[in-house]
């Protein structure tokens, strides 16, 4: 037997007979190897796991079959014989938001789960790249994320690595939950011996005991931690060091998030499993502040908000259910951002009219842009005070009477000024359009989610 000095399949290798060509690795882990790999029949593109135990297992280069080194074969048989007994439990699995198996392989002396490959990025992946995320971003993708683990918890499915590198967010902004190969069949709240595979921070301490008593507290506790991550950008302590190191609550790190929101999430990662919430509707119900309804149904999963980035604002939502807005009422950064942006678009208006008129009018120029400039500036502050009182509408048209108001009062005395202050309305009332329609998403969202 000649072994490999690298243990994944080289891109051209086929899989079924040629069915599948394996492109490039996607990814590896602890017990298994992902590919890209191209459906040939089909001219499709898909994702195929291999079973390979890193650190156990080395490649032929001959005939590329897995053997087993230093080890027993048949430990190495027993949980290749889990992973396809699992991988075909999940082939019954139907849910958006909730990765597909398509087919089972057995070949190379070991085993393969063939699923749709998926478009987007990991949580982990946008995390790291633009901070901790909005508010109603992040409980955006916790919805969607609650509904699939939900979905599998009802059919006695423990997912046991929730994590934001399994969470997929795809182009549209719909979640998909992926990497099931630690999934196990659980009996809610019995003691079971189930391999420990974890991942620290995101673990819950029964996990890493081989017996223990399972049940969906397992995973809120892991769902909490994603949480914890999305409105933080900081990985939790592990539990297993937390009984010396004490995890600080989302609120002591960023104190704008909502108090519902950090009870929440402290509450679902309690050391003591019987002290979580042991279901996720009375996750979703702590996180709303509505009383648990155990024989309450939940609804059609929320329709995913449209934009991945910061920067992108626009929204598509489901119709209402309630008219209530649990969100803060003052946004003391967005209110302070606007106050120092209208300051500056006064002075900036105030200097050109000086500008152009100082040498001509004298005192009259002068006179003519502070009043000008104050005028603007005070329908600017009602402008601010409608966005406190919630008076979206009012508050905007205020601010495009300020713009125009200056634009005309302009208009008299030069044409060149009249297009600058028009060009300055459109483009600051659109921006700050942007940030109120930021404001009515998260509001909306929430009606949707209650």
């Amino acid at each position: 037997m000649n072994i490999a000095s690298y243990k994944e399949l080289p891109a051209g290798s086929t899989l079924s007979g040629g069915k599948y060509i394996i492109e490039r690795v996607l990814g590896s882990g602890g017990f298994g190897i992902t590919y890209y790999a191209r459906h040939t029949l089909l001219n499709t593109y898909c994702a195929i796991k291999e079973f390979f135990i890193d650190g156990k297992c080395v490649r032929d280069t001959q005939d590329r079959s897995v053997q087993i080194q230093d080890g027993d074969s048949s430990v190495f048989a027993k949980y290749r014989d889990k992973f396809i007994e699992e991988a075909r439990t999940l082939t019954a699995l139907d849910h958006p938001g909730v990765v597909k198996v398509i087919d089972v392989l057995e070949e190379n002396n070991t085993s393969y789960i063939v699923m749709p490959f998926i478009e987007g990025q990991t949580l982990q992946k946008i995390v790291e790249q633009a901070g901790r995320l909005y508010y109603a971003v992040a409980v955006n993708y916790i919805a969607q994320l609650t509904d699939a683990v939900d979905y599998i918890h009802k059919r006695n499915i423990l997912h046991r690595d929730i994590k934001p590198d399994n969470i997929i967010i795809t182009p549209d902004n719909k979640v998909v939950l992926i990497d099931f190969g630690s999934a196990r069949g659980f009996i809610h709240d019995a003691t079971q011996r189930h391999t420990s595979i974890l991942t620290q921070g995101y673990a819950p301490p029964e996990q890493y005991s081989a017996t223990s008593r399972k049940g969906s507290f397992s995973d809120i506790y892991s769902l909490g931690a994603t949480f914890y991550f999305t409105l933080t950008a900081q990985r939790p302590i592990d539990a297993s060091i937390r009984s010396i190191e004490t995890l600080p609550a989302p609120r002591e790190l960023y104190p704008d998030i909502p108090p519902e929101a950090d009870r929440t999430i402290m509450k679902a990662m309690q050391l003591k499993m019987t002290d979580r919430q042991q279901t996720v509707q009375e996750f979703l119900d702590d996180l709303l502040n509505r009383q648990h309804a155990t024989t309450q149904t939940r609804e059609q999963p929320v329709q995913p908000v449209q934009h991945i980035s910061p920067s992108t604002r626009t929204a598509t939502y489901a119709q209402p259910t309630a008219i209530q807005n649990i969100l803060p009422k003052r946004h003391i950064g967005a209110t302070s951002a606007l106050v120092v942006l209208m300051m500056a678009v006064c002075q900036i208006l105030e200097f050109i009219t000086k500008g152009f008129h100082g040498d001509i009018y004298g005192v009259f120029g002068y006179v003519f842009s502070t009043v000008v400039s104050l005028v603007s500036g005070i329908i600017a502050l009602l402008f601010l005070l409608m966005i406190f009182i919630e008076q979206k509408k009012i508050g905007f048209w205020l601010f495009a009477l300020s713009n125009v108001f200056f634009a005309f009062c302009t208009l008299i005395s030069s044409v060149k000024i009249f297009v600058m202050a028009i060009f300055s309305s459109i483009v600051v009332t659109g921006i700050l359009y942007g940030i109120l329609q930021i404001k009515q998403d998260g509001v909306t969202y929430w009606n949707n989610l209650k």
